[in-house]
């Protein structure tokens, strides 16, 4: 039998419509709140990645919240920690600023000169807070669409140029291979199955980069012993 609610629920998104108001606002925001910033290792502006989350939220089905919440998923992290919540609620709403927290494994503003926990506590917490499901609608779809993006970019990257990719990480490759293997296995046991068709993608970019890295000569363990305690993105 073909399983459709996935369908039902991208048909019912799209027949809604989209709340134009709502997502100008969001996009306004972002646009102010990450104006001047650029993605790690290049000089494209990181409102780019805001976007392209946007998208593929877009594409699986999103609603008009979760589609600005999308476009705002690292104001949080990024650009002054809960504050930011306030002002997203403001000129968004309650339900935007909902999915923007559950998606965010931060709320330091790092605006201030404070870093961020280590990197293994966040990234740990964050995994086992969205396997929780003590979460608003559509939390896990967007955080799953922003590390499709984010997976496909740094995979694109790697085949481009090659070992010098790693070097944005503080975590290496090994980092980054424990976190979107652990990621890929909540993301597949979500309910949503708007959530499950984005992580047949994320398995299939996961696939390309651990052929590309195996290629290169990589070994593909992870210890479990993970010594990553320094701040990272």
């Amino acid at each position: 039998m073909v399983n459709t609610m996935g369908q039902d629920k991208k048909g019912q998104a799209a027949r809604e419509g989209l709340d134009i108001s709502m997502l100008t606002a969001a996009f306004g925001l972002a646009a102010t709140l990450h104006n001047g910033q650029v993605r790690k290792g290049s000089e494209a502006p990181y409102l780019g990645h805001l976007l392209g989350v946007a998208e593929l939220v877009m594409v699986f089905g999103g609603t008009s919240i979760e589609i600005a919440a999308a476009l705002l998923h690292d104001a949080v992290e990024d650009t002054g920690g809960r504050a930011r919540l306030m002002d997203i609620e403001r000129t968004c709403g309650t339900e935007v600023a909902a999915v923007v927290d559950a998606c965010s494994d931060s709320f330091t503003d790092t605006t201030t000169g404070v870093r961020k926990e280590a990197w293994l506590v966040r990234k740990s917490r964050y995994i086992d807070h969205l396997a929780s499901g003590d979460l608003p609608n559509g939390a896990v779809l967007v955080s799953a669409c922003d590390k499709l993006h984010n997976l496909s970019a740094t995979r694109l990257d790697f085949e481009a140029v090659g070992e010098p990719v790693w070097e944005r990480f503080k975590t290496g490759c090994p980092g980054q291979l424990w976190y979107y293997r652990s990621l890929l296995g909540v993301y597949r046991s979500s309910p949503d199955p708007r959530v499950g068709e984005v992580a047949q993608r994320l398995g299939r970019e996961l696939q390309l980069l651990e052929d590309a890295l195996q290629q290169a000569g990589h070994d593909l363990s992870v210890s479990d012993d993970l010594p990553f305690d320094e701040e990272s993105n």
